[in-house]
C-alpha cells in the first residue's frame, strides 16, 4: 500500500484515512438506493481512495448517484470521540449523527468504542439519508465536504479536525495526480450477500 505522510494531521493509504491518534476511516461505496434512503449499511462494493490534493486538501472522488458509509477502526490504547457532519453547497453543517443542523463546537459526540460504522445521515424514522457528493442527482442531503472531529474526552475540546472535499472523478484526478477508481461495479459485492 503507497502511504502519504500528512504531518502531524494524518496519512493516507489506497483505502484509509489514518490519524495518529489511532482513528482509522474508509469510505465504502454503493449505488444511490431508489428510495432515496438505507435502513443500515449497504454491502460495500469496495472502498473508496482518499486522496492528498496538490494543495494539501484531502479529497474523495464520487460519481453521480454514488455513495458511502464509513468504516470505523481505532487502535487506541484509550478511549477517542468522534463528531461528524455534511457541509451543504450552502455552507450549512448537517451533523451526521443527529440529522440536525450543527456548529462544530456543539456537534453530537460518540464513543468509538464497539461503533464498527457510520451508515448515513441519521433521518428522524431511525433510516438514514445515504452520504453523497452534491451534484443535484440524488434526493436527501448533499455534501461538498464531510469534517470529522476528533477528542480523547466527550466534553473535550476537538484534538483534531479532519476536513474531506467529496469531488467527482475528474477533479480528483486534476488535484492529487492519482487515477480514479473504477467505475462502481454493481457486482463486486460478494454477488449480494453481507459478509456475517
Amino acid at each position: 500500500m503507497t502511504r502519504t505522510e500528512r504531518p502531524s494531521v494524518a496519512w493516507i493509504g489506497e483505502a484509509e484515512l489514518r490519524h495518529p491518534a489511532g482513528l482509522v476511516l474508509t469510505f465504502q461505496r454503493y449505488a444511490l438506493p431508489e428510495p432515496g434512503f438505507i435502513h443500515r449499511a449497504p454491502t460495500s462494493l469496495g472502498a473508496l481512495p482518499v486522496g492528498l490534493a496538490k494543495d494539501g486538501g484531502l479529497l474523495l472522488p464520487l460519481a453521480p448517484r454514488e455513495c458511502f458509509w464509513i468504516g470505523l477502526n481505532t487502535e487506541a490504547p484509550r478511549a477517542l470521540f468522534i463528531s461528524l457532519a455534511v457541509e451543504s453547497p450552502d455552507g450549512a453543517l448537517i451533523d451526521v449523527l443527529s440529522g440536525g443542523a450543527c456548529e462544530p463546537d456543539a456537534a453530537t459526540v460518540v464513543a468509538l468504542h464497539g461503533m464498527r460504522r457510520i451508515e448515513g445521515i441519521r433521518r428522524s424514522d431511525g433510516t438514514f439519508d445515504p452520504l453523497l457528493r452534491a451534484d443535484g442527482e440524488g434526493a436527501g442531503p448533499q455534501g461538498r465536504r464531510l469534517h470529522v472531529w476528533l477528542r480523547r474526552a466527550r466534553e473535550g475540546a476537538a484534538e483534531a479536525v479532519i476536513a474531506i472535499g467529496l469531488v467527482d472523478y475528474s477533479t480528483f484526478t486534476e488535484r492529487t495526480g492519482l487515477p480514479p477508481p473504477e467505475p462502481l461495479d454493481p457486482a463486486a459485492g460478494y454477488k449480494g450477500w453481507r459478509l456475517p
